[in-house]
């Protein structure tokens, strides 16, 4: 018996279907089984599986009328023989390492799931420079209350672990969500995996940019979730294995960020586009009130997902984007949705969006490599260790120290082990120190002041106002360009 099942649904993918296969040919684990299932395609796709599986008998074809994604995932399930299941749609692939990574994650977890990250790829397979991370830690169903936190094939699962649970159809595009959320009520929890494991393709045409139906969608797994969720709660006093807030407040919360995300993502395609956004928005917004804060995140993921690029991409096309933003945000301004000073409100919180922890551990990674001298981390939360990763990248050597550590200790990070010390532990004159945590004012205080030091949030304060030096000049021209547009950024300009 393989150690794993690959399932992967073949609809029309005739140009990519070769490379996903290959991913799978080429995993350093060789225990395991692929099943194509083809749903009814029109092209030569199930042509090219088949010659895959006539070479290697670890590759099987099932063939069935076109169903959907979703009930060609379950149909691989009911023809898997391994213990564990991985889903790949044929327009991704695998990184050579995802099962030697995963399965023993699995295999440890105590719901016998795991997640890993993924990468996006644009249609071409190039790296579009942005890759999830892991973390959030275990997911369990109080994180999937927020969004999907992982694409498919950066997850593996126990087979028993679905039990009587199968992918749905009508949830477009979110199937795997709804799957998951209903798996995290049953109190299933993923284990982080600190590996890349996967590509996941932004291609325009895709599923995922029909964004008023996928509005639907997530809002329709994101209510029947809280639902069960309260009821779950008023049974059992609580969900199993994980503490959930699944409160109203929070439910609007994210109902109206869903609302607002996909609004946004439509709003880049002109007046049409405009027009598309407001209309989801009206439709799925429980509140109809848009907060700066919320306007800044939608618009720093929003808009370049709509385009298929990483977010990281933001200010290259600023212009653009910002015109599109405020002719959505005028409209809503117009209907009473916004206050009139939305645009100028939101430019410092889209600047620090545009700052990500990755840039800023890439800056300070950089820097220690200039030093030469022994980095200590100063702190080792989540920015310490995407520090600790950057710094690995560049085969730069660290340790570090933390409040939390009692004694010192190895943590193992991705394939590297980084020794932690108490932070009663002595300094090293010799070393350069990073100060990880974003409000470090009570550790710069307890710092010997001889040591050399680097600081996080220095780092981030400085791009932050480069951020918001670019941003200010492409508003305001927006704004000249969209004559309906209030003038609100006057009193925020520089």
């Amino acid at each position: 018996m393989p150690a794993c099942s690959i399932i992967i649904p073949l609809f029309d993918s005739r140009r990519t279907i070769a490379e996903a296969l290959e991913s799978v040919r080429a995993q350093t684990v060789s225990d395991w089984e692929a099943i194509i299932v083809n749903d009814g395609s029109t092209d030569d796709g199930p042509v090219v599986a088949r010659a895959v599986a006539a070479r290697d008998p670890r590759f099987r074809v099932v063939d069935q009328s076109n169903q959907g994604l979703a009930a060609a995932r379950n149909t691989g399930i009911a023809h898997a023989s391994a213990p564990y299941l991985l889903f790949l749609d044929s327009d991704d692939w695998l990184e050579p390492n995802a099962l030697a990574d995963l399965l023993p994650a699995a295999t440890s977890s105590p719901s016998g799931a795991a997640y890993a990250a993924a990468e996006w790829r644009d249609d071409e397979g190039r790296s579009l420079g942005w890759s999830s991370d892991v973390d959030a830690g275990p997911i369990g169903l109080h994180e999937l209350l927020d969004y999907n936190r992982f694409p498919v094939h950066a997850q593996l699962i126990r087979r028993d672990v679905l039990g009587d649970l199968r992918f749905r159809r009508g949830y477009y595009g979110c199937e795997d969500y709804d799957l998951w959320t209903r798996l995290a009520l049953r109190g299933v929890a993923w284990s982080p995996v600190d590996r890349l494991v996967c590509g996941y393709r932004m291609r325009p045409g895709s599923m995922s940019r029909s964004f008023d139906r996928m509005a639907r969608s997530i809002a329709a797994v994101i209510e029947q979730t809280f639902v069960a969720a309260r009821e779950l709660q008023a049974k059992a006093g609580d969900i199993p294995c994980s503490p959930c807030d699944c409160s109203m407040l929070r439910r609007t919360s994210v109902l109206e960020r869903n609302a607002l995300d996909f609004a946004t993502r439509a709003c880049l395609d002109g007046e049409d586009g405009c027009e598309q956004a407001v209309a989801i928005y009206a439709d799925r917004s429980p509140v109809r009130h848009i907060a700066s804060a919320a306007a800044a995140e939608a618009a720093y993921w929003s808009i370049p997902y709509a385009e298929c690029r990483a977010p990281t991409t933001w200010l290259e096309h600023a212009d653009r984007y910002a015109e599109a933003l405020v002719s959505f945000w005028s409209r809503c301004i117009e209907k009473g949705w916004a206050a009139h000073d939305l645009p100028g409100r939101v430019i410092p919180h889209l600047a620090s969006w545009l700052v990500r922890p990755q840039t800023i551990a890439a800056h300070l990674a950089d820097a220690a490599a200039e030093s030469r001298l022994p980095v200590v981390l100063i702190g080792f939360g989540a920015n310490g260790r995407r520090l600790a990763r950057a710094l690995m990248a560049r085969n730069i050597p660290c340790s570090a120290r933390d409040d939390r550590a009692l004694e010192p200790a190895e943590t193992v990070l991705g394939t590297a082990t980084i020794k932690v010390f108490s932070n009663r532990a002595p300094f090293d004159p010799d070393a350069l120190h990073i100060v990880t945590p974003g409000d470090d004012r009570a550790i710069m205080r307890s710092l010997p002041p001889q040591l050399r030091r680097l600081r996080w949030s220095q780092v981030r304060d400085t791009l932050s106002a480069a951020a918001l030096a670019q941003l200010h000049p492409a508003f305001a021209r927006a704004q000249q360009r969209v004559t309906s547009m209030p003038r609100c950024l006057d009193a925020s300009m520089p």
